[in-house]
């Protein structure tokens, strides 16, 4: 279990303080939890599940992780297996693995839809 504190709220969720944890049997399947109320992701290993996944992050957006480089980042995207194993790439939440920041941030960019089917990314 990792702590992340987020630098900015989670969209439409809320909320900082989080607990982060691989789960068990499924390598690359995350369980992202709210410290301070009930809220719950599944996550997945972007590098793992989406080799191709490659969205713009900005200068600003590394520097509040305290990176310089996108490379540096664990990129992580919420999926939903309530909805057919969904995952969304316009929203991905990335992680400073040194610190244990993170930011969600949201994709300005028609390639990467909200939702999609995980057997169709991979």
């Amino acid at each position: 279990m990792t702590s992340i504190n987020f630098t900015t709220p989670l969209h439409g969720i809320g909320g900082n303080a989080y607990t982060l944890t691989r789960v068990a049997g499924a390598d690359g399947l995350f369980s992202l939890q709210s410290v301070a109320h009930a809220a719950r992701l599944f996550l997945l290993d972007a590098a793992k599940f989406i080799p191709g996944y490659h969205p713009k992050v900005s200068g600003e957006q590394l520097g509040a992780l305290g990176l310089d480089r996108a490379e540096d980042a664990s990129i992580l995207v919420v999926t939903n297996p309530n909805a057919g194993n969904t995952v969304n790439l316009a929203a991905p939440i990335l992680i400073n693995p040194a610190n244990g920041s993170g930011t969600q941030i949201i994709v300005d960019d028609d390639l990467w839809p909200i939702r999609v089917a995980l057997a169709d990314v991979v």
